[in-house]
């Protein structure tokens, strides 16, 4: 049955000069509806001169070789406060795991903070701190 959608289009199968059909779609009524945009797409070789000294995007500054962690983020990491509950470590380790990738062993430099978050155990932080400012 026909569809009655603004956004269907019709559907014909026109025969081809080997007896077999070929599917068209008629889009004339779903073009009518469709915005047009004035303006030219952008060519990528432009996008990447843009590129040229470095952009910041989702906390990482990205330049043509190599991407860097946010200076401004890195710096609110070092100035971190002391935590003083499980749960201000668990914070703490979800914004420094963001940038893992940069740390060298952080799975061995996080792991005893981690521990700092388990149930039943006993919350010592300065003994951890060290280890992990170092």
């Amino acid at each position: 049955h026909p569809s009655s959608s603004s956004w269907g289009a019709s559907i014909l199968f026109v025969k081809k000069k080997d007896g077999s059909f070929r599917m068209c779609i008629d889009y004339c009524e779903l073009n009518k509806l469709t915005v047009k945009k004035h303006y030219a797409l952008s060519r990528i070789d432009d996008l990447f001169d843009q590129l040229q000294d470095s952009v910041q995007f989702l906390g990482h500054v990205i330049d043509r070789s190599v991407v860097h962690g946010d200076p401004a983020k890195i710096e609110a990491i070092k100035s971190w406060v002391a935590s003083t509950t499980p749960m201000d470590v668990r914070q703490v380790l979800r914004l420094v795991g963001y940038y893992r990738r940069f740390i060298e062993g952080f799975s061995l430099i996080s792991k005893p903070l981690a521990k700092l978050t388990q149930k039943n155990k006993k919350y010592e932080w300065e003994k951890k701190k060290k280890l992990f400012r170092h």
